[in-house]
């Protein structure tokens, strides 16, 4: 199997002794630390975390959108070795179920899109995009999808915060995952050892953001 023998991240208590389990699966070009951050801000002491490593960092090749057969045998050993982690936890895939329908997420999206965001927010996303195509140690910074992705994360947040708008703050919060696979290190920042994460916090640092 091609992600068999990844090594695999923990985070907090035990599995025997943590409240509840959470499996975290990263992302293309990322690692299970990268992923595991989200247990540090969450921060619940009773949790166990565990986050499987992908071989080369990408659990297949090809676009999640591409055909199934594309992304084979990639694809199925990822699955497989999921199916693993889950059945030494004790959990097998056979056993797990989903907790949202197809129809609730896109109920949840069509909430999410109603959200207000007013101009000087949305200038601030765009603002944000924008100074990453400028900044020192950034080979490639986002596009107008980033502007949105800031946008629509921000709307999300709102939502979670059980606010009908969007503040400054909520892009903010979004804006690493938002941005942080849409930006390339430039060769002097690879050499430096600097992280995307670095560089972005910098970005956010200095971009000033509106008072609404």
């Amino acid at each position: 199997m091609i992600h068999e023998g990844q090594p695999l991240a923990r985070r907090g208590p035990s599995v025997e002794d943590a409240r509840a389990v959470c499996v975290l699966l990263h992302g293309r070009g990322r690692s299970p630390d990268d992923v595991l951050s989200l247990a540090e801000r969450i921060g619940d002491p009773e949790v166990a975390w565990v986050a499987p490593a992908a071989a080369d960092n990408s659990w297949w090749p090809g676009s999640f959108l591409a055909p199934l057969a594309e992304n084979e045998p990639w694809l199925s050993s990822a699955l497989g070795a999921v199916d693993a982690l889950l059945h030494s936890l004790g959990v097998p895939l056979s056993k797990v179920v989903p907790v949202l329908n197809e129809r609730t997420v896109t109920s949840l999206q069509a909430i999410a899109a109603r959200q207000r965001v007013d101009q000087q927010v949305i200038d601030y996303a765009v603002r944000l995009a924008r100074a990453t195509r400028d900044w020192s140690g950034l080979a490639q910074g986002a596009g107008s999808r980033g502007a949105l992705a800031l946008v629509r994360g921000g709307r999300a947040v709102a939502l979670l915060e059980g606010r009908n708008f969007v503040i400054p703050d909520d892009i903010k919060r979004v804006a690493l995952p938002a941005l942080r696979h849409r930006i390339a290190l430039a060769p002097d920042a690879l050499l430096e050892g600097r992280k995307a994460d670095d560089l972005l916090g910098a970005v956010i640092e200095n971009v000033p953001a509106p008072r609404v």
